[in-house]
């Protein structure tokens, strides 16, 4: 690759049945030939990495953080029921991660199709079937890290727990 002039390793190699011949080294998989000049976006690394771990950062602390600073005692006072504060706290994570997602995912597929992408009839199905898996994902997601969040002493034994789940 060094001295070939390569701008990408070779992945496959043809060696002749003779040792005085030098290998020849060649790609066989040049990746997605609709769009040479990018990588596509792995939706489903999105998913369960990105969208997951982001959810548990933003509420590892979303409770025990607040009985900890003692904001809580106060939020309780007021004549709210409990679940309608913790639905508050739910959509609220819900909603900061949806967004970005959902805006990136249209983005993603206007990009392909004004990059010359054809989509076939059921990829906009699929398309739709992705993005709602994500929102369920993303939704449970926060959903776990409230409930350890609210069921933790601590911000510390929550991040932990949570990174233990992800």
């Amino acid at each position: 690759v060094v001295d070939g002039g390569q701008s990408a390793t070779p992945d496959a190699y043809s060696q002749a049945l003779s040792p005085l011949v030098t290998p020849r080294l060649f790609r066989i998989h040049r990746g997605n030939e609709r769009l040479p000049f990018s990588t596509p976006v792995d939706w489903i690394f999105v998913i369960r990495l990105v969208l997951t771990f982001a959810a548990f950062l933003l509420g590892y602390d979303a409770v025990c953080g607040e009985r900890r600073a003692g904001t809580l005692k106060l939020v309780l006072t007021f004549p709210v029921p409990r679940w309608k504060v913790f639905t508050g706290k739910l959509l609220a994570i819900w909603s900061v991660l949806a967004a970005p997602f959902l805006g990136a995912a249209a983005v993603s597929l206007a990009a392909a199709r004004l990059g010359g992408v054809p989509f076939q009839s059921g990829d906009l199905p699929k398309a739709v079937l992705v993005a709602a898996v994500g929102l369920w994902v993303l939704l449970l997601s926060a959903l776990a890290a409230l409930l350890v969040s609210s069921l933790a002493r601590d911000s510390s034994t929550s991040l932990g727990i949570l990174v233990w789940l992800w």
